[in-house]
């Protein structure tokens, strides 16, 4: 039961430090999406990105298999609407909570002067170049 403790507090703490600008040709966008994933995501939906990492059995809905996104898709990765849903500032409050914190939020230093929007964009985006490079293909299916 200490790991997950810590690990809340880990998560807590990058959550309230600031990010640093990204320098645009830095890293390619998948590469940084892997970095903030590590910090963001991997306690929740696992080092896989299946939905199994340390922090699912704490939570209520079991997090997202993230390897799948095409597949509930009609095969078809929608990057629009996995930006969406990282983002999570567009939901309409009246039909239900998210079960993801809104990292269109959670992205923002707070404390600054400044429009923060083209960061918060860039980091949401490399998640997604990250995800999309995750998800499986009936390839994959076949041989597991």
């Amino acid at each position: 039961m200490s790991r997950p403790r810590m690990q809340v507090g880990s998560l807590a703490l990058a959550l309230l430090l600031p990010w640093p600008a990204l320098a645009d040709g830095e890293l390619p966008s998948a590469n940084r999406g892997e970095l903030l994933y590590r910090v963001h995501c991997r306690s929740c939906h696992g080092e896989d990105a299946t939905g199994d990492g340390p922090m699912a059995e704490l939570l209520k809905v079991k997090p997202a298999d993230l390897t799948l996104l095409a597949e509930g898709s009609e095969g078809e990765f929608e990057p629009d609407q996995v930006y969406r849903k990282i983002d999570g500032r567009d939901q309409v409050r009246g039909h239900g909570g998210s079960e993801m914190p809104i990292w269109g939020l959670s992205f923002q230093s707070s404390g600054l002067d400044s429009d923060q929007e083209h960061d918060v964009r860039k980091r949401i985006e490399d998640l997604v170049a990250y995800l999309a490079s995750l998800q499986r293909t009936d390839e994959d299916t076949v041989r597991d």
